[in-house]
Order: C-alpha cells, then sequence, then structure tokens
C-alpha cells in the first residue's frame, strides 16, 4: 500500500496479540497459549532484549538452546 501512495509511510515495527488455547479458569479471560509477535523491520530500533535467567528456563521448561 505504502508504495502505490508516496504520503503514507511503511511501519517499521508491528505487532500483533494472538489469544489462542484454553481460557486459565473460567471467566479469567487468559489463555495458556496467548502470546504477542513482534516484527522489526530496522533492527537498529531494538535497544535491548529481556532474556530469562538460566534457573527460569529450566523452572518453566524453556529449551536453553534457544538462548545461545
Amino acid at each position: 500500500m505504502a508504495e502505490s501512495d508516496s504520503t503514507v509511510l511503511p511501519y517499521e515495527t508491528v505487532r500483533a496479540l494472538f489469544v489462542e488455547g484454553n481460557e486459565l479458569y473460567e471467566g479469567a479471560g487468559f489463555y495458556d497459549k496467548t502470546h504477542v509477535q513482534i516484527c522489526v523491520r530496522d533492527q537498529s530500533k531494538i535497544y535491548g532484549v529481556l532474556r530469562l535467567p538460566g534457573w527460569h528456563q529450566k523452572a518453566l521448561g524453556i529449551d536453553q538452546e534457544l538462548y545461545v
């Protein structure tokens, strides 16, 4: 769309919420597989990265190879 309209600037970042899975408990409004995905087109816009400590990764059962 931005390519066809010179007045529209392209997005640098986009985020989206995906509500998925089973409700944690009745009426909670939270689901066990809900997550956010972020797309950053320009890496210079990334100012920091949050990484879980090793002990927390183990407690959550996260493959620590993802954080190498």
